[in-house]
């Protein structure tokens, strides 16, 4: 075993930050336009957390358009924080981006999110609407005591959760932080086409630590119903290479799967992102819970949409009835929205 496996994750990315530091490969301008500097956007294989990252740029683009939005990817926060310290200003606002990895599932992220925050103590720091999700085990205690001594020290710090059992947990474990319950902002983009929809299917299911364990009776009841109802079946997912991400940017890839969606009669998935992509696109879908049940918890901003429905162990895939979206649901979201930050 070599000294690098050895070094516990946290060690690791200390050590860069603080040779980052003394040896700084980025150097940053001062300048006299406000800027709000967007900390960890995606840049790897995730398109759920792609897409989170371009809805929260086109938000922020278009909720200070006087502003410049300076966009900082995950993979290089370690390069960047000591360079934007020396440059930000006290108008200056920081965001963390949004998703699922408020959590000691994802320590490196949390410890990039902690260090952000107390690198920027000066400025107001809102985090985008995130799921919240530390285990009861001895890591999971001690990555949360970590990460509410951090946040507790902060002045101007905002919380935004999307579901409302990351709400109560915010609001608990953070007192002394303003918290604010809005839905995911990836459903602040609307990308319906209006294309004609094919007779098929696409199965979009994830194979990892959060996958979905559905009844196997259930499951072959609907893939009988898939194959009395549609001619076609295909499979996708919102994982892919990060090497491509990084090579060609995510939004190429993400576009790509909005127009599969656009065209497909039905998706099916266990990924919550793979469930707002169809409702932002207009798509019918199942969808069944994660291990997290991070996807139940969100499924209540849309539930009385009309063309997405939340499977269980008693769904009769024969009855459900997919009709065009509910304008209240959208409108209802969309109101959330104008007062997010």
């Amino acid at each position: 075993m070599s000294i690098k496996e050895i070094i516990p994750l946290f060690l690791k990315l200390r050590i860069v930050y603080w040779k980052n530091n003394l040896f700084p490969k980025v150097k940053l301008q001062k300048s006299n336009q406000q800027r709000i500097w967007f900390f960890l956007a995606a840049d790897y294989g995730n398109l759920g957390d792609v897409a989170i990252t371009q809805a929260q740029l086109s938000y922020l683009q278009q909720r200070f358009p006087m502003a410049e939005v300076v966009e900082i990817p995950i993979s290089q926060t370690l390069e960047f924080v000591g360079a934007v310290r020396k440059v930000i200003g006290k108008e200056d606002v920081v965001t963390l981006v949004g998703g699922g990895n408020m959590s000691d599932l994802y320590p490196d992220i949390e410890f990039l999110r902690r260090l952000v925050v107390k690198n920027f103590s000066r400025n107001v720091i809102v985090s985008f609407p995130q799921s919240i999700h530390f285990t009861e085990s001895m890591k999971g205690r001690a990555e949360l005591n970590k990460t509410q001594k951090v946040y507790s020290k902060h002045p101007n710090l905002t919380l935004l959760a999307r579901d409302k059992v990351s709400y109560e947990r915010m609001k608990n474990w953070f007192p002394k932080n303003t918290v604010k319950f809005v839905p995911d902002i990836v459903l602040y983009m609307d990308k319906r086409k209006g294309y004609i929809r094919d007779n098929n299917v696409i199965y979009c299911l994830r194979n990892d630590k959060e996958k979905s364990h559905s009844d196997i009776s259930q499951m072959a009841s609907l893939k009988q119903y898939v194959a009395e109802h549609f001619s076609k079946v295909s499979y996708t997912d919102t994982q892919i290479n990060d090497t491509l991400v990084r090579a060609d940017g995510g939004e190429k890839y993400l576009n790509k799967l909005l127009e599969e969606f656009s065209h497909a009669g039905l998706v099916i998935t266990d990924r919550l992102h793979g469930m707002i992509l169809a409702y932002i696109t207009g798509t019918p879908a199942i969808v069944f819970d994660n291990s997290t049940k991070k996807i139940s918890a969100a499924y209540e901003w849309i539930k009385d949409c009309g063309f997405i429905y939340l499977a269980n162990e008693n769904t009769n895939f024969e009855n459900l009835k997919f009709v065009k979206e509910n304008k209240q649901v959208k409108d209802s979201i969309d109101l959330q929205f104008k007062q997010l930050v």
